[in-house]
């Protein structure tokens, strides 16, 4: 029933990311919303009509050249392949 899977990381790795996209929170609602807001997920999801938006929101990002953009730069390209699996498959992102 999994199509993809990525795993995006413990308390410990998510602050920094909430962190650095907090500091331009207007530009990263779903981001910061639904997707970093906790670092333990259980049965959240993000509905097909949300992915448009999220789309966006990633291609806005541009992160640093530091640890904390290099995990958001990772956590860019995890999104975007859930992101296609989930249209292709017309089914929500779950975490």
């Amino acid at each position: 029933m999994i199509l993809k899977h990525h795993r995006l990381g413990t308390t410990d790795q998510i602050t920094p990311l909430q962190q650095q996209l907090t500091k331009k929170e207007t530009q990263y609602p779903i981001l910061l919303q639904k997707v970093l807001y906790s670092a333990t997920h259980t049965c959240d999801w993000i509905p097909l009509d949300l992915l448009p938006q999220l789309t966006e929101e990633l291609k806005h990002l541009d992160p640093p050249a530091t640890p904390e953009g290099e995990a958001l730069r990772h956590l860019k390209i995890q999104l975007a392949e859930l992101i296609i699996a989930a249209q292709m498959a017309k089914k929500p992102i779950c975490f």
